[in-house]
């Protein structure tokens, strides 16, 4: 009933309906922390920043304490630890790493995308928008990198092994690749295929090594949005998005995203778009043109009907 009320306009009448289940001792750990942000987005909405950034603060405090045994701490590392070693890897990283790996990129697909930046910075909202052309098909965060990511960049492996990835195991990534977009339910044969997860962009090194003619869009935002949202609006409990429960971890882990990206730019030879989600707010149609030349497709598809 609260979330029915803050969504068709009575923020007035949330605290009320809320008060009691925080005062009481019924509500578990969980459902608690839903009706400290549920509360503390109707105080937002009334301007009471304040008593909200309080509720926002408790809500994602019930999340650490709860989910501090699964995802805290070294597991062999953590979400920031884990971004942190691999920016420094990168960084020192000889010119084979950048290198793609021997053999051809062979693709179901008439185009390859990565859609990547951060939680939060309107991946969601341009997946949604590229989808609508016809000549796009798009899969929204599916794990179908996540073998490859779990083989050369999960500790302790490191980047050594990626760095010297030969044709043969080449070839199995990238059929594997394919294999599970499939299983997925991607389509994508004749289509430009759109793979979107945000997260992406801590494992562009294997991206660049294993699809170096794959095109890349870049989603930003203004900073202070994106690592504030991501606290507001907690996400299924990860060591990664557990970071974000805590907002100096989580803005520096956004930093450190930031700077795998920027390295990946100066180094690697994928195609890539820099996207503000900002323009596309406010610039919606000349945004999307922009992206479509980017792609290699007609903007004028994406407006039929």
């Amino acid at each position: 009933l609260a979330l029915r009320d803050l969504h068709e306009g009575r923020p007035h009448d949330v605290p009320a309906r809320l008060d009691p289940v925080l005062a009481g001792v019924e509500a578990g750990a969980l459902q608690r922390a839903h009706a400290f942000r549920t509360r503390a987005a109707a105080l937002d909405q009334l301007g009471r920043t304040r008593a909200a950034f309080a509720g926002f603060a408790a809500s994602a405090e019930i999340f650490r304490r709860t989910y501090a045994g699964a995802c805290a701490g070294p597991q062999p590392m953590a979400g920031l630890d884990l971004c942190q070693s691999l920016v420094g890897q990168y960084a020192a990283a000889g010119p084979e790493l950048w290198r793609p790996a021997p053999g051809a990129a062979r693709s179901p697909a008439a185009g390859h995308v990565f859609l990547l930046g951060f939680p939060r910075s309107g991946t969601t909202l341009l997946e949604q928008v590229l989808a609508g052309h016809p000549q796009i098909t798009a899969l929204e965060e599916r794990p179908i990198l996540a073998p490859a990511i779990d083989a050369y960049l999960d500790p302790p492996v490191g980047v050594a092994a990626l760095a010297q990835m030969d044709e043969d195991a080449a070839e199995a990534r990238r059929a594997a690749y394919w294999e599970r977009a499939a299983t997925f339910g991607a389509q994508p044969e004749g289509k430009v295929f759109v793979d979107k997860q945000p997260f992406y962009s801590l494992w562009l090194p294997l991206i660049g090594k294993l699809f170096p003619e794959a095109k890349i869009i870049v989603a930003r935002r203004d900073p202070r949005d994106v690592v504030f949202s991501c606290f507001r609006n907690p996400f299924r409990m990860t060591p990664v998005t557990y970071e974000l429960m805590d907002l100096e971890r989580g803005a520096a882990l956004y930093l450190g995203a930031m700077q795998a990206l920027e390295l990946f730019l100066a180094k690697a030879r994928n195609p890539v778009f820099l996207y503000r989600h900002e323009d596309l707010v406010n610039r919606f149609d000349e945004t999307l043109d922009g992206l479509c030349d980017f792609l290699g497709l007609r903007s004028e598809e994406r407006r039929v009907g």
